[in-house]
């Protein structure tokens, strides 16, 4: 994939720092100006000054404070005939699901990817372009500056879903542990979680894609609102462990031992990598939500 740097104006967000013109400009107010191109596709719609991209279907590393602070795909530079009425000269097309932000990345980050491509931030017409080893690179200095939410963001947008799941009558109690899931799946939450293990707490698998996040008490059991957005209250577990603990297979006691069910006969531990050695770390708040799970789901 192509890609290129795009400094942004001081004078376009004074006094903003990096954390407000990431959470601020491009988690919330780019996001928000959601249109459809001529083709009925889903765009944002960032609109420029005089100097443009003159390129297309490339992803634009967005530079501030001498840092890359996000990225998107952007379709198209579309230039108008006459600036208007706020004094742009064209607008910017971006895919709004290619939107990240994470911690900034200085120069020399960059220079570890494309060492012979940039010398200084201010060679933007410069065209990075990528072979399989540049992508995996990139791919993973993303991964190491990760975005970290805030711990009261976390569950801002999934509360309301899972309160909504909740209190749906026409959906038995499966049916709603399965919507919770696959939000997980795509969730801060799982970001966050991703960002502090690297991995599953159980087994070290570190597949981010297969990772999951798991409830210890389940969010329909919480009784209140400090057990429900509690980080001690999940773990970050691979889909085998995941479901084994969800079904009371297995549990752990206060000091993060693992306990394993009679009912999981020695063929299944084998397959699911259970053995009696394996531990977790275990905070004395998340004790209190094990202990819940040892005497309401573990199968002793």
């Amino acid at each position: 994939m192509k890609r290129q740097i795009l400094p942004m104006s001081e004078n376009e967000f004074p006094n903003y720092s990096i954390e407000k013109i990431q959470n601020e400009f491009f988690l919330n107010d780019l996001k928000k100006r959601k249109t459809k191109n001529v083709n009925g596709d889903d765009i944002v719609v960032y609109h420029r000054h005089k100097n443009g991209i003159r390129n297309k279907n490339i992803e634009i590393l967005f530079q501030y404070n001498n840092h890359i602070v996000a990225c998107a795909y952007m379709t198209e530079d579309k230039k108008y005939k006459n600036p208007d009425k706020n004094g742009f000269y064209g607008e910017y097309h971006f895919l709004p699901n290619t939107i990240e932000v994470f911690s900034p990345i200085s120069l020399n980050g960059l220079r570890e990817i494309w060492p012979n491509d940039i010398s200084c931030f201010s060679q933007t017409k410069w065209i990075l372009e990528s072979d399989s080893q540049q992508e995996e690179k990139w791919r993973n200095l993303k991964e190491r500056h990760q975005y970290l939410p805030k711990e009261d963001e976390i569950y801002e947008e999934d509360e309301i879903f899972f309160d909504e799941v909740n209190k749906k009558k026409d959906l038995d109690e499966t049916e709603k542990k399965i919507l919770i899931k696959s939000r997980l799946g795509h969730s801060k939450l799982k970001a966050y979680l991703y960002k502090k293990h690297k991995r599953c707490e159980l087994c070290g698998m570190s597949l981010k894609e297969s990772l999951r996040a798991s409830h210890i008490k389940p969010w329909s059991k919480c009784e209140t609102v400090e057990e429900r957005l509690s980080l001690d209250n999940v773990l970050l577990l691979c889909p085998n462990h995941d479901s084994l603990f969800d079904l009371g297979f297995i549990s752990f006691n206060s000091d993060g031992s693992i306990l394993i069910s009679e009912n999981l006969n020695l063929e299944n531990r084998k397959f699911n990598n259970i053995i009696e050695n394996l531990k977790i770390g275990m905070s004395k708040e998340k004790q209190k939500y094990m202990k819940w799970h040892r005497e309401h789901i573990y199968k002793k």
